[in-house]
């Protein structure tokens, strides 16, 4: 390879049963490059309860083109561990990874650990083509799935398949971290599910995301030659509204971004015949949902550090529970028809509750750190705790309980056609001066 490289190539078989194979190509200091190709198969299944495990580490290119088998197959057996790391990895469409086990499926972490931390090296960029197989899960009548994590401290490329499944008569489903520091393309299929268990959860998460209708805008962008070698894409990645709902049909999923999450207009999201929940968070950003969202029984969970605004209707049968760092702003409805409603608004003094459009659920819950003007409300009960005072823009009808709480503010709710199966007022809950109360109802 010449005098500024280090490489490692393995085209053939390693086998060692219940053991440890490590292959490293690290350059020595001032050496430019390092790589390692593995085109064949690696083997370091488990001979005991433990699993084998397999290490591929270079400063340089790392692929795997063949197949990783840390499998526990036996059983009793769980699987092992495989690790692959390098500045740039590249898991081909020909590649498959398996640390499934009969007990409990293993451990697999390719680019670094979970969100980037721990000791293990992290990658630059991580690209998993079309294609390439993933598998940590258990394999037997009893176990949980495994861990698979797939990350990148700038470009992360998934277009792959992530399995790590419960076991056939009982445990829950895995753990999948699918995450790109700065950016994510994700067009891949996971399933996390559990037939006799509780489903497994994915993680997505880079820096922005967009959910758009097509099958990821800058897909074409992330071509191998662009994520492997430093032509950077682009500051916002995508994510297709198609893949979304995919990966809820076997799991929740948590879409998690460090500054802001955007729906396109056109991206609209159906999982209403899925159980499992979809989460989507900003660190310090906002939440904008353009467009329609009808979710099933696990509900929609809303985190922002910024504000949440919802411009397309919102329609589940579990929960909707939204938190902003900000203000929450509803330009459309949004209804549960059989779970709860929680909003919550926490910036001190400022967060507030807009309310443009119908809220509708079993029990609502509006909490805020300024005034509210509360909108259209149908609920069977109803709790508003504001640090400002409460007013109304249009009537609320509960058939039962109605409570509002005010730091020492007036409550006004004067609409006519407000309906009320009872209500309880308190405008001193802080201790301040009591405001003046109003309250009229058909």
């Amino acid at each position: 390879e010449g005098a500024n490289a280090a490489s490692a190539s393995n085209s053939g078989r390693i086998h060692n049963p219940g053991g440890y194979i490590l292959i490293s190509a690290r350059a020595a200091q001032g050496m430019v490059d390092s790589n390692i190709s593995v085109g064949g198969v690696i083997e370091a299944t488990s001979a005991r309860v433990e699993g084998g495990k397999i290490v591929l580490s270079g400063d340089g290119f790392v692929e795997v083109a063949g197949s990783l088998d840390a499998t526990g197959a036996e059983a009793g057996q769980v699987g092992g561990s495989i690790e692959v790391t390098g500045d740039k990895v590249h898991v081909t469409a020909s590649a498959k990874i398996d640390a499934s086990g009969d007990a409990g499926g293993g451990s697999i972490k390719i680019g670094g650990d979970y969100q980037g931390g721990g000791a293990l090296k992290t990658a630059s960029r991580t690209l998993v083509s079309s294609g390439a197989e993933i598998a940590a899960s258990a394999i037997g009548q009893v176990g949980d799935g495994g861990e698979v994590i797939v990350w990148a401290d700038e470009i992360t490329g998934f277009f792959g398949s992530i399995r790590a499944t419960g076991g056939a008569n009982a445990g829950d489903g895995g753990f999948a971290e699918v995450s790109g520091k700065q950016q994510l393309a994700f067009d891949g299929m996971v399933d996390l599910s559990a037939l006799n268990g509780l489903p497994g959860t994915l993680l997505l998460d880079p820096q922005d995301i967009i959910i758009t209708d097509a099958a990821g805008a800058d897909d074409a962008q992330l071509a191998d030659n662009v994520i492997l070698a430093g032509d950077g894409a682009g500051t916002t990645f995508t994510i297709s509204d198609e893949a979304i709902e995919t990966a809820l049909t076997t799991a929740s999923v948590t879409i998690t971004a460090t500054n802001s999450i955007t729906q396109n207009a056109d991206a609209s999201i159906d999982f209403q015949a899925s159980s499992y929940n979809l989460s989507l968070q900003t660190t310090s950003g906002p939440i904008l949902l353009q467009s329609t969202i009808e979710a099933g029984a696990g509900g929609l969970t809303l985190n922002a550090g910024g504000t949440v605004t919802i411009s397309g209707a919102i329609v589940s049968a579990g929960a909707l529970d939204f938190d902003a760092g900000q203000s929450i702003i509803l330009n459309s409805a949004i209804s549960s028809t059989a779970g709860d409603v929680s909003l919550t608004a926490n910036t001190a003094a400022t967060g507030t509750v807009t309310f443009g459009s119908t809220v509708t659920g079993t029990n609502v819950d509006v909490t805020t750190y300024d005034a509210v003007a509360l909108g259209a409300i149908n609920a069977a009960s109803l709790t508003v705790t504001a640090g400002g005072a409460i007013t109304q823009t249009a009537a609320t009808t509960t058939t039962g309980a109605a409570t509002f709480n005010s730091s020492g503010d007036a409550i006004t709710l004067t609409q006519g056609a407000n309906a009320f199966g009872s209500v309880s007022v308190d405008t001193t809950f802080t201790g301040m001066t009591t405001g003046d109360v109003s309250i009229t109802e058909t």
